[in-house]
């Protein structure tokens, strides 16, 4: 810009000391600028836009609070509109033009609701969004996840599309079967439901059930029952949670006789693993089915691997013990000082007797349940569900094919996992096709997916977590005691003996490059040697 003065002489010349201001190039449209020179002023209106020749690309990753994470991941629920009633504050558009580059956000002006199309919330699926800027558009994926309030049962097997319950041993049961606890007589069961509400209301819970039975705990939250004859019992809630009403579900309760803690625990092989966790090199194959795997011979099955890798949370994967454990188990992942995977560890005892992991599961309690802090920050009876992405995915440099998984959890909060592969679900690889865990989430402050992760360090209890040393109480980072088992309220469940275990992801976090945090298993004594380690 050339500022020329006219003198009274009528001479001109140009000024090389002026000033502009009101000028802001982060804000489109009609603008006023001020010219200051000499103590005179000139006023000039200009119009700021975006040419058609910009490079011009949607930055979502500036979220500050929980809600627009779920923009961030570019994941919303079906029905839902687009967040901030059509335009996500943390939305931003860098353009890149003529030499300059301008950032326009709904904050600064540069952008509004009116700037973006294409939207359908009652659509599934991947959509995209189009953002246009004057004479330039951008592109932006958004995935609409397909689900409705629902309640369930949690009892250990994951759950899929067109059946309740399914894979049991690595058979699935055609048509599903309903939730089963099992119980030795006179014995005291706690059981409480995954409400999967998406919203924060407080369920509100009423029960019926054919045995004698008591409900505590806010909004009747949980049951207990202690059967006092063998047989089989039924146990029916119904849930409202804010403006989901009447939702119910049914668990079967089976009663057995006592078995004394003298027998032993049944000697097998067999594996019964969830759909998560990963083969860990290219020459094994898994009936499961994973949200995501490291690269083939990156890890191995050999003492110098790690084992097994779980994905994200509620990832599992069950073995049967080859020996009795009477007091306590000994896992290894691979944690460092500074770097913790955590996996929660639950057993469970085949009280009724047909060798599967199908009787009634227990959470060992770990060092944030007696943490005065982070006892707060864990949610039980968590719900999540993983949803494969529409389209064909693409093939990754080791012939892997990936398709993206998006997730939605109890909660209502919704998310990605990049590069997920689409591997066997033990599901049709149809679109939409999902599956559902109920676990315990530890860590639930709110900055569950972000795009780093701090290594958050865990003192005992978990599997692939990372304590130096003994703690003041002498708890061992690897070492997990039956006597630590909990009931589902977290009262203490006083096993006797145990035939089961499973090690179950319990964060909810990405970590860039690295992937999700997933608890990685690398060796166990309680379970059977290395060798004898069951294949997933």
């Amino acid at each position: 810009m050339v500022i020329n003065a006219l003198y009274n002489d009528s001479s001109t010349a140009a000024l090389s000391a002026y000033s502009v201001t009101g000028y802001d190039r982060t804000r489109r449209g009609m603008q006023q600028i001020t010219v200051t020179a000499n103590r005179f002023e000139a006023h000039f209106n200009i119009t700021v836009k975006v040419p058609a020749n910009a490079e011009m690309t949607a930055n979502v990753y500036q979220a500050t609070t929980q809600s627009h994470r779920n923009w961030y991941r570019a994941a919303l629920i079906k029905g839902r509109p687009l967040p901030d009633n059509g335009l996500p504050e943390d939305l931003a558009i860098t353009v890149k033009a003529n030499g300059a580059v301008a950032t326009f956000t709904s904050a600064n002006g540069g952008i509004s609701a009116s700037n973006l199309s294409g939207f359908n919330p009652n659509l599934p699926g991947l959509q995209t969004l189009s953002i246009t800027l004057d004479e330039k558009s951008v592109a932006l994926p958004v995935y609409v996840i397909d689900v409705t309030p629902h309640v369930f049962f949690d009892y250990g097997y994951w759950r899929h599309s067109g059946q309740a319950e399914a894979v049991r041993g690595g058979a699935t049961v055609a048509g599903g079967t309903p939730a089963q606890y099992t119980v030795p007589l006179n014995t005291e069961l706690v059981i409480t439901p995954v409400v999967f509400s998406m919203n924060t209301a407080s369920p509100s819970c009423s029960w019926s059930c054919t045995a004698p039975y008591t409900t505590f705990g806010a909004g009747n939250k949980y049951l207990k029952v202690t059967p006092t004859a063998t047989g089989t019992y039924s146990a029916t809630v119904t849930v409202n949670a804010g403006s989901a009403t009447g939702m119910s579900a049914t668990a079967a309760i089976v009663c057995t006789p006592a078995r004394p803690a003298s027998q032993p625990a049944a000697v097998s092989n067999a594996a019964f693993s969830s759909p998560l966790p990963p083969v860990m090199n290219s020459g094994n194959t898994n009936t499961g089915a994973y949200i995501r795997n490291f690269a083939p011979g990156q890890f191995t099955r050999s003492g110098t691997g790690y084992g097994w890798s779980l994905g994200a949370a509620g990832g599992y994967i069950v073995w049967k013990l080859q020996k009795q454990a009477g007091g306590n188990i000994q896992i290894r992942g691979n944690p460092m000082a500074s770097w913790s995977e955590p996996g929660i560890v639950w057993v469970s005892a085949d009280d009724n007797g047909n060798g599967l992991p199908d009787d009634t599961w227990y959470e060992l309690k770990g060092s944030d349940d007696e943490s005065s802090h982070y006892k707060n920050l864990i949610t039980r009876s968590y719900g999540i569900r993983y949803v494969l992405a529409t389209g064909a995915g693409t093939v990754n440099e080791h012939g892997q094919l990936i398709q993206e998984i998006y997730w939605v959890d109890s909660k209502g909060r919704t998310g990605r996992i990049p590069g997920g592969f689409s591997g066997d679900w033990g599901v049709p690889t149809a679109d939409n096709a999902w599956v559902e865990f109920g676990t315990t989430l530890m860590r639930d402050d709110g900055v569950i997916d972000t795009a780093t992760y701090n290594g958050l360090v865990f003192d005992w209890g978990y599997v692939d977590s990372a304590n130096p040393g003994a703690n003041a109480a002498g708890r061992q980072y690897d070492r997990f005691y039956i006597s630590d088992a909990i009931r589902a309220d977290g009262s203490p469940a006083n096993l006797p003996y145990i035939d089961f275990v499973r090690i179950q992801s319990g964060l909810l976090r990405y970590a860039g490059v690295f992937g999700e945090v997933s608890a990685e298993i690398k060796w166990a004594e309680g379970l059977g040697s290395m060798s004898d380690f069951p294949s997933p």
